[in-house]
């Protein structure tokens, strides 16, 4: 009978590096709980961005995560409110370990020192959001339409996918032409345009 084993524990150090980034003595087992913690919060929190990798840096008493998503405008939100968000939920797995410790995390889903973090597996992560897509009269659903009738859907620079849209019938309902499918696909990490779903937020140009 094979013994199957990942293939990730033999390629750390050679051409992978570690998903975790810290040394501890006495509070190694509180910290390896923590970061699984975190890590199961986020993937939830943020199932319909793809997130592929989640990174979890520590120094002294800051905490650092970084996270690998196909599509960064949704964990960031307009003007950085959903990433804002994120951060303070964050802080509670960590102040919990040690209520005397003042502990920041620092959530990237862009940038670090200039390099671009991109999804190392967008494939899965593609495949994930897609298996995320709300059935009509869903609970979500009915929500973006409720959102829809105070304004105008995209004149705030977030539009929400109604019942029946296509990147080229938002492109035109928008813009009035088909000349920002591409840009709005970049915008949101959108590589398939088939796999928006009703109540996605997309970010426009």
């Amino acid at each position: 009978m094979g013994q199957k084993v990942n293939p990730h524990g033999l390629r750390v150090g050679v051409i992978k590096d570690w998903d975790s980034k810290w040394y501890a003595e006495g509070d190694f087992a509180d910290y390896l709980v923590e970061d699984y913690n975190i890590r199961t919060f986020l993937k939830k929190k943020l199932y319909a961005a793809g997130v592929s990798k989640i990174e979890i840096e520590r120094a002294s008493d800051r905490v650092k995560v970084i996270i690998y998503t196909a599509k960064p405008g949704v964990v960031i939100g307009k003007g950085g409110a959903e990433i804002e968000k994120i951060k303070g939920e964050v802080q509670k797995f960590t102040d919990s370990a040690d209520e005397n410790k003042t502990k920041e995390e620092s959530v990237s889903g862009q940038k670090e020192d200039g390099k671009d973090e991109k999804n190392e597996n967008p494939e899965n992560s593609l495949s994930e959001s897609n298996d995320k897509k709300e059935p009509e009269g869903s609970d979500s659903a009915q929500g973006a339409d409720e959102q829809t009738i105070g304004s105008a859907n995209g004149q705030d620079g977030v539009y929400i996918v109604e019942k029946g849209d296509t990147l080229a019938i938002i492109s035109r309902k928008i813009y009035g032409d088909l000349d920002h499918v591409d840009t709005i696909c970049k915008m949101n990490g959108i590589t398939d345009g088939n796999l928006i779903y009703i109540g996605q937020k997309l970010l426009l140009p």
